[in-house]
């Protein structure tokens, strides 16, 4: 055999090699493609190809990376029956968002129910890392503020607008009185022309528009403290036992 032909037949023995290899799909570097074919695997049933691109997110910095993760580790876990690393798992999502869900229409019910208990069995936890609102009784000396900061905002609405209106009405009144009428002879006129009867009428609404907003204003502020909570949370969570055999209750005041 030629060296021609001997070169030749190497090189097609490297390319036979070398063809396997260059087919195989490069595996994604950045966190946010590992989780893109995560999540692709995931939908394939593929959960070790789901754990070996989700596992080195979890230690990313970026928080919904990390979560997404978790989540996605989560999924894995359960359905290859490691219940308790399902639950770190979904612990660990849930952590990072507080907020988070599965989709009962994407997931079957079991999975969703396990997903809720592992929430509701950590509740006090996760509660604890929500921020609070900050909340100050003081706000609720000032009407409609208080209202709102009560998560009141409708009621807040028709205080402030009802306030506004008669704040508008008593001073309206008040400008135009002090116009038209003379300290010194007690008389009403405009342009040469007596007032006094629309100025008698005038008196009225601007005493009874200050009586209603003084009323107005006590009601905003004891409504403000009689709803005022300064850490309010009532949690009434379902809790299906985990071997199926019944509903429980589970509440935090």
């Amino acid at each position: 055999m030629s060296a021609a032909r001997i070169a030749l037949a190497l090189t097609a023995l490297a390319l036979a090699i070398a063809a396997p290899v260059a087919a195989q799909p490069s595996e994604p570097v950045g966190p946010v493609e590992r989780l893109a074919a995560a999540a692709a695997a995931a939908e394939e049933g593929a959960w070790d190809r789901v754990e070996r691109l989700a596992a080195p997110v979890a230690g990313t910095v970026a928080t919904g990376e990390r979560a997404e993760a978790h989540r996605l580790l989560g999924l894995a876990a359960y359905h290859t029956q490691r219940l308790e690393q399902a639950e770190a798992h979904f612990l660990a999502y849930l952590k990072l968002d507080l907020d988070g869900r599965l989709d009962p229409s994407l997931y079957a019910p079991e999975l969703v129910a396990f997903f809720e208990n592992v929430r509701a069995t950590h509740a006090a936890e996760l509660r604890a890392l929500r921020p609070r609102p900050r909340r100050a009784a003081l706000l609720n000396l000032l009407p409609p503020a208080g209202q709102f900061q009560n998560r009141q905002p409708v009621k807040g609405w028709i205080l402030g607008g009802l306030g506004a209106g008669l704040l508008a009405t008593n001073l309206t009144t008040y400008v135009v009185l002090d116009r038209w009428c003379s300290d010194g002879d007690r008389t009403c006129e405009r342009d040469g022309r007596s007032r006094s009867s629309t100025a008698r009428t005038l008196v009225d609404v601007n005493y009874w528009s200050g009586i209603a907003l003084i009323g107005l204003y006590t009601y905003g502020v004891l409504d403000g403290f009689r709803h005022y909570r300064r850490n309010p949370h009532v949690t009434i969570t379902p809790v299906t036992f985990s071997d199926g055999t019944g509903v429980a209750i589970r509440g935090s005041f």
